[in-house]
């Protein structure tokens, strides 16, 4: 496995932190240089392109694994920051967890849109049992109940014939 390992010359230091203004607020350490499309900090080390962030992360706290099994969280939420105390190496599940994405955003619900509360499965993810209820009865009440309870006898029939 190849790692980023970062050993900075005093020529490479201070061309890196010429780029960084420490906002007093936040703590962030902003930087100032290069930045890519989603707001990530880029400069070059070694003849190499590298996200700032991870170089910083690298020098101050110790080798960052590469490949994408292991990802750098901003726990600022804050894209251009990279001071390494703002930093944590995460997997990339968790780091989509933390953002603001769509995954993220479902991920933290505890209530259906209708309000009810969600229980979880047995094989993961969760469910309203309320909504599924209310669904059922509104099935058994429609134009096609008896499909429905077709449906239903052929479930319990095959759920009876795997547990004998």
């Amino acid at each position: 496995m190849e790692f980023l390992d970062i050993t900075f010359s005093p020529k490479e230091y201070k061309r890196f932190f010429n780029k960084i203004i420490i906002d007093k607020k936040t703590n962030c350490w902003n930087w100032i240089g290069g930045k890519d499309q989603q707001g990530y900090g880029q400069g070059f080390y070694r003849s190499r392109r590298e996200r700032v962030h991870r170089v910083i992360f690298a020098l101050y706290k110790g080798k960052i694994p590469r490949g994408k099994n292991i990802q750098l969280d901003h726990l600022c939420r804050n894209h251009s920051c990279c001071n390494p105390d703002h930093l944590e190496l995460v997997t990339p599940q968790i780091n989509g967890l933390r953002g603001n994405g769509l995954q993220a955003i479902n991920a933290r619900k505890i209530y259906c849109k209708y309000g009810h509360p969600f229980k979880p499965q047995k094989r993961g993810g969760r469910y309203c049992p309320t909504c599924d209820n209310l669904r059922h009865k509104k099935r058994m009440q429609g134009s096609q109940r008896k499909y429905w309870l077709e449906k239903q006898r052929q479930a319990t029939a095959r759920y009876i014939a795997r547990h004998k």
